[in-house]
């Protein structure tokens, strides 16, 4: 997809305004901690930050992407002024390799794809199901549901691993797709205790599935649609001599290259078939009272943070980023 005029316009505003915004708050505020965050990651970060460290005044930035987080670091980075500040940087790691960044070590790079990764996992699933369901670890249902959910993660991976495939191989074409064009409820209708494929999703479904898509952007008259379709048809065979590798590679490293925002979906899903099977009586031994958990909420992952994984690595970036800088600066 072109870059076009009006997103570079937009990406210049985002940086000089979070700039102007930096460089107040450093005249005024030059002891607090500061952090840059790609947009709701924040949610998850400030919990972690509080519960990790003995700094609780901080300000945060939301930078409207990643790029924008890597063009302000670059830019203070650069800036002897700012070298004892306590800043850290937060970002997705993407389809892009670890070894392909030299950043220093204020700046906090996600292990697998992207933040929402870390809110999908059986043992989140399970503090979820605990407090959301009122299920005790000790009941034939919390056991069942469990296991189902490991079965359709497992299933769902697989299923998945080829439109993941498709948009590495993109990447790796250099042409500019927006897979948020690709609605997975068009390939898989995820349930907790079954995954009906509805589309099979390889190669040719996919690249059919996304020039249709182009047609119709073409038809409702949307801007630059004939241009991202004749970039496409130039690229696409080159996507396919990557495709075959790239699925091979995600079948290999699903916890690392499934796409962080489709695993989020698979969640939300699982959650809302569990939410409806209870209030239609199916499923669980018993209905089970007081579910009110909304993952139809834009707010959905500050909701859900709390049950989200922590790693390792975040743990020791908050303790050496906060708590010792926090301590120096006392």
């Amino acid at each position: 997809m072109p870059v076009t005029k009006e997103m570079m316009k937009e990406a210049l505003f985002d940086k000089s305004a979070i700039w102007m915004e930096f460089s107040k708050n450093s005249r005024q505020h030059p002891n607090l901690s500061h952090c840059f965050f790609e947009g709701e990651d924040r949610k998850y970060y400030f919990e972690r930050i509080e519960l990790y460290s003995q700094s609780h005044k901080k300000i945060g930035y939301d930078c409207k992407g990643k790029d924008n987080v890597i063009s302000i670091w670059n830019k203070i980075s650069k800036n002897p002024n700012f070298r004892y500040f306590n800043l850290s940087f937060f970002i997705d790691k993407d389809y892009e390799k670890r070894e392909n960044y030299s950043f220093d070590k204020k700046v906090y790079i996600t292990p697998s794809h992207s933040i929402e990764n870390l809110y999908v996992n059986i043992n989140s699933f399970q503090k979820l199901i605990e407090k959301e369901f009122g299920l005790n670890v000790t009941d034939d249902d919390f056991k069942k549901v469990s296991t189902d959910f490991k079965n359709r993660y497992s299933e769902f991976q697989e299923l998945i691993a080829p439109l993941n495939a498709f948009i590495i191989s993109c990447n790796k074409s250099n042409l500019k797709i927006n897979y948020n064009e690709f609605r997975i409820n068009d390939f898989l209708e995820i349930k907790i205790d079954k995954i009906s494929v509805l589309n099979e999703i390889n190669f040719e479904t996919l690249k059919d599935y996304y020039s249709e898509k182009m047609d119709k952007n073409i038809k409702n008259k949307k801007k630059n649609a004939f241009e991202n379709q004749e970039v496409f048809n130039q690229y696409i065979d080159i996507v396919d001599n990557y495709f075959l590798k790239d699925l091979n590679d995600v079948i290999n490293n699903k916890q690392s290259l499934i796409h962080g925002k489709m695993e989020l979906y698979f969640l939300k899903e699982i959650i809302e078939s569990l939410k409806q099977y209870n209030k239609n009586k199916k499923y669980f031994s018993t209905t089970r009272s007081g579910v009110y958990i909304d993952i139809q909420s834009k707010n959905i992952l500050s909701n859900l943070s709390q049950y989200a994984y922590t790693p390792e690595c975040l743990i020791k970036f908050i303790k050496h980023q906060f708590t010792k800088q926090a301590l120096l600066m006392l």
